[in-house]
């Protein structure tokens, strides 16, 4: 992300991403992350994964129906996700439940607990590049009626990254030769995740707050641009194994 000198105030508007100059971005959008075009995301729940995407727990998915709570917790690279289903109308019984879709992670479910609000416990590891949301598939039945749902775990490979300390100079010849190669894992942030800026926050401010995001949320080490004066930027680095 670079922001231009001049660029003393920016007002974030309902728009992506705009060019200030060639191979340049200033931030002018609700949200600083895209969705990445090979990453697919289930139909249903797109609006609670969000919300949760950055989290340790909330609801990840719901209708008028049914409600699912979502919580995990991470131990290096091992994540362990507890779910919880509740009903908003009539009995709910899980017949059971199965992985979908899980890119780079090994899964493993638990047999479904047997409640008023049934619990599924699953254990994820990394074994590869995790390269989309892992997807979930419960068969159920409901109000006397058979019913299927997909839903995703707010999980990605940003749940597993370290901070990683790596001098400016070596941070940017490394960004400029990954950058430029063509490579199909560079995207831009924008439209998933929402800005932590409000509107019309000064530049430098705006950035501290998108350095908390970067940090806190994606667990990168996040470090101001060393010539301040020269360029607003935010430059940051994270180790995933």
């Amino acid at each position: 992300m670079f922001i231009e000198k001049e660029a003393v105030h920016v007002k974030f508007i309902d728009s992506p991403l705009f060019e200030v100059c060639k191979n340049r971005l200033a931030l002018a959008g609700d949200n600083i992350m895209l969705t990445p075009d090979n990453i697919q995301f289930p139909a249903k729940g797109i609006k609670e994964l969000k919300g949760t995407f950055l989290g340790t727990g909330g609801v990840i998915y719901e209708d008028e129906d049914l409600k699912i709570n979502y919580k995990g917790e991470k131990e290096g690279l091992i994540m362990k996700v507890g779910l919880q289903f509740v009903t908003k109308t009539g009995l709910l019984n899980i017949h059971r439940a199965i992985i979908q879709r899980s890119e780079g992670l090994k899964m493993m479910l638990s047999p479904i607990k047997v409640l008023d609000h049934p619990q599924l416990m699953i254990n994820l590891k990394v074994v590869g590049a995790v390269s989309h949301i892992p997807v979930i598939k419960i068969s159920y039945n409901q109000n006397a009626q058979e019913r299927s749902l997909d839903f995703g775990l707010p999980i990605f490979i940003h749940k597993f990254l370290k901070p990683h300390n790596i001098s400016y100079d070596n941070f940017e010849r490394f960004y400029k030769d990954f950058s430029t190669t063509n490579n199909p894992n560079i995207f831009k942030l924008d439209e998933f995740i929402k800005n932590p800026a409000g509107p019309n926050v000064p530049i430098g401010d705006a950035l501290k707050k998108i350095a908390g995001l970067l940090s806190g949320g994606f667990n990168l080490n996040a470090v101001p641009h060393p010539s301040s004066d020269v360029i607003k930027k935010i430059w940051a680095s994270g180790q995933y194994t």
